[in-house]
């Protein structure tokens, strides 16, 4: 028997299956904002065909390299998840209560806000290749919000400015804990940069996922662009898991989740 928190996700799991978007209306509702997001916005803007709307309305992740100007291409993913933009937004940005990557461990570091968060993170990697990790800073885009009316959300992270400074701020009680991991053996990853852009459509919400990165050491920076571009079918399809469950776990008592023009995501 499915119990009462699980059941409202399961039915949700459900109504996304039979969620099948008109592509025409996808098309439409991205040309809405794709002047604003190259005005406004502070992320790459990709060009889209009718093929490519087609393949995302049937659910599937479309994948493309995205040239740079930096000596890196980023890796991007689009896909369609068939949810409120809220439920999208706190699936997204509850780094708390799951992490989105396997094998990530993070702690929010000092001068974390709603708006702007500061996070250190440490990447297990397989033998025999070092740990990695990294200091970044996450932001939302407010400009974009308030020129589109609310019809595009953007949340957009880099490289702490402080660098490597940013080791000494790390809570004495993550680096004690148990499963803490271990910061003197990673090797520090000088890129990592990307974003994601939501845009609602159809009754749901356009997802778009862009990350670009150096990881340092001696693996290839092509080789890390082909493992991202594998990973984004599953890193889609879990932000729609978490969407599905934000309405059973985004209660009165969760911390604040708040929309890119600083207001709370209301607790269901």
């Amino acid at each position: 028997m499915l119990t009462p928190v699980i059941l409202p996700v399961f039915v949700s799991l459900l109504n996304a299956a039979a969620a099948s978007p008109d592509p025409a209306a996808l098309r439409a509702a991205w040309a809405e904002v794709e002047p604003s997001l190259r005005a406004k916005g502070q992320l790459s803007v990709p060009s889209f065909t009718e093929a490519d709307w087609a393949k995302i309305a049937q659910g599937d992740v479309l994948k493309r390299r995205l040239p740079s100007a930096g000596a890196i291409d980023a890796a991007l993913g689009v896909g369609f998840l068939p949810y409120g933009i809220d439920a999208v937004w706190v699936g997204i940005l509850d780094d708390v209560h799951d992490d989105l990557v396997e094998g990530l461990s993070e702690t929010w570091l000092p001068g974390t806000t709603p708006h702007s968060k500061r996070l250190y993170q440490h990447l297990d990697l397989p033998a025999p290749f070092d740990d990695r990790h990294w200091a970044i800073r996450v932001q939302n885009t407010q400009p974009l919000h308030a020129a589109t009316t609310g019809k595009a959300w953007e949340r957009v992270w880099a490289i702490d400015p402080a660098g490597q400074g940013a080791l000494n701020e790390l809570p004495a009680s993550f680096l004690s804990a148990a499963d803490a991991p271990n910061p003197a053996e990673a090797l520090w990853t000088p890129v990592n940069e990307g974003g994601w852009t939501l845009v609602p459509a159809a009754g749901g919400v356009i997802v778009v996922y862009q990350v670009r990165t150096d990881i340092g050491g001696n693996i290839p920076d092509e080789l890390v662009l082909q493992y991202a571009l594998s990973t984004l079918d599953d890193l889609i399809e879990h932000v729609g898991e978490l969407a599905a469950r934000a309405p059973s776990h985004y209660r009165a008592g969760h911390y604040d989740i708040v929309r890119p023009d600083g207001a709370r995501v209301p607790a269901w």
